[in-house]
């Protein structure tokens, strides 16, 4: 059903403070101790080693009239690079990975393995790293497309993704090294196609995915409690909305008692706007709506994250500027609103979002060229330091927190070129 493998020695770059750039380690993983030391080479294989430079951070002061982010970007440093295997698979260049870590700190990330002369066979493969900074790789099944990873028990990730080439949603929980259990939620007559929607969320406890179909009525709602004395997927309250679009990604996000999806509503004013509907798990049903409107009007959400504070923060693309909202789920930017004049964000690479350790929230983002990976982190409300972390090509980021550090981890794509030689790689920054 799927196979797995120990990828051998790669260089890899140790990690550094958020606060304080300095020079890298460059070693060999079997000496590298930690997550935060780790350089992944999975199916498409290159090394671009970092070279950073020591310097301060700059803050962005936001003015609380107007709310934006204005500031000229020093030019950063470049790196030096080097090709390890090189891959003729550009397809790195449209893709994305999928990054969580376990409560013992153990890395899992979700991405695509190429194969084949043009690179047109792609397989769904779940990566997980090991304290001697090795990574074992397990393939799921054929896939191409979006897809998301989310984990509660050590050890047991669990993958969902629409699969148009069955036309099924899917869901693949490990229970054991090479041993993924698949499950088909029920759509009913609906047949899965390459433009639907999804997404995947957890509270700790329960899995949550949503399933959107193209130009649909209504976004199906699937719960998976682990606690349940026969857990399985079951079928809540539908949230009836006309073309219900999601996110860019990580659009839907859960506490204690909600579950906060963000989509389009083709049906609010002019023009479809994007917002956020709130689900009542313990009433089953879809109790509030909210959505952009005046100058957030036009902002397309690329990721969102629910503080320890009870806030409601996404990054989206605003006139090809990111924008940064926090608020509540009838106020989307009541308690914070920071757009970036000098930040451009590219619009088909989506923006991550997590909250840190002490309620710093980190944003990373791709500038339109992609030619550097981006970072924002709010130390306080309206005030943001942002800074690059990745000087080179960068596609498809995504982000965790090592709950047994407090690291912030983040996995995206870097190529050479048009995507003649790519490779997956982490970083680790000490926040």
């Amino acid at each position: 059903m799927s196979g797995s493998d120990t990828l051998g020695e790669t260089q890899c770059i140790a990690s550094f403070a958020f606060s304080e750039l300095s020079p890298p380690t460059v070693m060999r993983t079997s000496s590298c101790m930690g997550w935060g030391w780790l350089l992944l080479l999975l199916p498409l294989s290159s090394c671009q080693c970092l070279e950073q430079t020591s310097g301060q951070p700059w803050t962005l002061g936001v003015s609380p009239d107007t709310g934006e982010a204005d500031v000229s970007i020093p030019p950063s440093p470049d790196g030096s690079s080097g090709v390890v295997q090189p891959v003729e698979c550009s397809e790195a260049l449209n893709d994305r990975s999928d990054l969580v870590v376990d409560e013992r700190g153990t890395p899992w990330i979700g991405y695509h393995q190429y194969s084949g002369p043009s690179c047109e066979r792609t397989s769904l493969v779940v990566a997980r790293g090991t304290p001697e900074g090795d990574w074992t790789r397990e393939a799921l099944e054929r896939h191409k497309g979006i897809f998301s990873v989310k984990i509660i028990e050590p050890s047991r990730p669990v993958a969902v993704y629409p699969n148009p080439r069955l036309g099924l949603f899917r869901s693949a929980m490990r229970d054991g090294p090479d041993d993924w259990a698949f499950t088909n939620l029920d759509l009913g007559r609906t047949r899965v196609g390459p433009r639907d929607g999804f997404d995947l969320a957890t509270d700790g406890r329960r899995f949550f995915a949503t399933f959107a179909e193209n130009q649909g009525e209504r976004v199906q709602l699937f719960i998976y409690d682990t606690e349940a004395d026969s857990p399985r997927w079951r079928s809540r309250a539908s949230l009836e909305v006309p073309d219900p679009r999601a996110a860019l990604s990580q659009g839907l996000r859960a506490d204690d008692d909600y579950l906060y999806l963000t989509h389009q509503n083709s049906a609010i004013g002019d023009s479809p706007q994007f917002g956020i509907a709130r689900y009542d798990r313990r009433g089953n049903v879809w109790d509030e709506r909210t959505y952009f409107e005046g100058r957030n009007a036009g902002a397309r959400p690329h990721s969102l994250e629910v503080t320890s504070g009870g806030g409601l923060c996404m990054a989206s693309g605003l006139d090809e500027k990111l924008l940064i909202t926090c608020g509540t789920s009838d106020d989307l930017d009541a308690r914070e609103r920071t757009m970036f004049r000098d930040e451009p964000i590219a619009s088909r690479y989506p923006a991550s979002t997590i909250e840190g350790p002490g309620g710093n929230l980190y944003v990373a983002f791709h500038p339109p060229d992609n030619d550097e990976l981006r970072l924002a982190r709010r130390t306080s409300p309206g005030e943001w330091v942002v800074r690059t972390i990745f000087d080179g090509s960068s596609y498809g980021v995504s982000t965790a927190i090592d709950p047994t550090d407090g690291d912030l981890m983040l996995a995206f794509y870097t190529c050479e070129g048009d995507g003649e030689s790519c490779v997956l790689k982490t970083l680790s920054i000490s926040v």
